[in-house]
């Protein structure tokens, strides 16, 4: 996910919000901020909770005046889309997914997947949580873990190909029933 400023996002959206929703639901977005900065949640979950609390369009405009953002809205779209059709398929969540997809710090499938020094991945914000935290232990191993970890390019690649080998199958078997009716 791309690396989009907090502050300038809560800029931009502060007038929309205060103006359109009161104060409550800016509470809430201050919140949400809060908790991403703080890496307790994913970058994928914080967009979708925004986009819940002040609307697609709202966001769209404060993103769209952000550093990062034009990128960050693209692939929360994506996302969004991709688990819509989904839903509509009836397919499993993204919690359904086989194991190899799923971090072992948060049991949620990858979003921004990471190696650690320990050779396992985990997902980014759920390590650096960690780290925050000042445990350097592995989760896995319980071997101490230098506070450092790079992408897991292969891993994002294989979920992305998996999400749309699992959509394309369930595409061609829903035309093929409505061929055979």
């Amino acid at each position: 996910m791309p690396n989009i400023s907090i502050t300038s996002l809560m800029e931009a959206l502060r007038a929309d919000v205060a103006l359109a929703s009161g104060f409550a639901r800016w509470a809430d977005v201050e919140a949400h901020c809060a908790a991403f900065r703080r890496r307790e949640m994913s970058s994928r979950h914080f967009g979708e909770a925004l986009c819940a609390l002040v609307g697609r369009e709202v966001l769209a405009r404060a993103i769209g005046t952000t550093r990062g953002g034009g990128s960050f809205l693209v692939e929360l779209e994506r996302n969004s889309a991709r688990k819509r059709r989904f839903e509509e398929l009836g397919i499993a969540t993204w919690h359904d997914f086989p194991s190899d997809f799923l971090c072992p710090i948060t049991h949620e499938t990858f979003v921004d997947p990471v190696v650690a020094s320990d050779g396992h991945t985990y997902e980014r914000y759920a390590l650096e949580r960690l780290f925050a935290g000042g445990d350097t232990k592995s989760p896995l191993t319980r071997e101490v873990m230098l506070p450092v970890a790079f992408c897991n390019h292969a891993l994002k690649k294989r979920l992305h190909a998996y999400r749309n080998e699992v959509l394309g199958a369930a595409e061609r078997a829903l035309a093929e029933a409505h061929v055979s009716r």
